[in-house]
């Protein structure tokens, strides 16, 4: 749920995620103000105003119990679903294999485009998510092809950043040959040269 950063704890899109499940299903515990709230109404028991248990059962069933009940009828697309102002007015997703960003096109395609581990929600604004789909717009061009075996070279953008790809997926489910790119390395700046040097070296 968060990623240590230059000795900071960062959260992940993951983690927005769970925030939004809590505070559609249990508001008012994870509401900043109920620790205050709990406070207060251990004083007045403790002052004789206030009945503990009548307090309690209605807390477990109204809060907890119902909490639960409200958690079943929640629509997983709406808790999975990050938007924010500087993303506007795109939104980021959450699906089984990480973050992504469903673009629509003028045409109505769609075009999903997957978010790189590395990149903080804080990070994420509409000028970033331009970026990473022209780069996947550019990745279904070939850098070139292979000089030996004539396949295509891609520069693709995975969810641990961007890699190179040797041809296609077979039919038989065989992937393709892949190597990310090293430490430090621009993507904008990989050419086909530097592609097969990435894929030649030893896995």
């Amino acid at each position: 749920y968060v990623k240590a950063v230059a000795r900071q704890l960062q959260p992940t899109f993951t983690a927005m995620a769970v925030t939004n499940l809590l505070e559609e299903a249990l508001g008012k515990v994870v509401d900043l103000e109920f620790t205050a709230v709990m406070e207060s109404w251990l004083d007045k028991v403790a002052e004789g105003e206030s009945d503990p248990l009548s307090w309690l059962a209605s807390f477990y069933q109204d809060e907890l119990v119902g909490g639960v009940s409200r958690g079943e009828l929640i629509d997983p697309r709406t808790v999975c679903t990050v938007r924010s102002e500087a993303l506007d007015p795109f939104e980021v997703r959450l699906g089984r294999y990480g973050p992504f960003i469903e673009i629509l096109s003028d045409d109505g395609g769609r075009r999903v485009v997957s978010l790189p581990e590395d990149v903080a929600p804080a990070d994420m604004t509409a000028d970033v998510v331009r970026g990473l789909a022209e780069r996947a717009e550019k990745g279904e061009a070939p850098l070139g092809h292979h000089p030996e075996s004539g396949l295509p070279v891609y520069l693709r953008d995975g969810r641990f950043g961007a890699y190179v790809q040797l041809g296609e997926a077979a039919e038989d489910g065989t992937k393709p040959r892949r190597a990310s790119l090293a430490p430090g390395m621009d993507a904008q700046q990989v050419t086909l040269p530097i592609a097969l040097a990435l894929l030649s070296l030893p896995r």
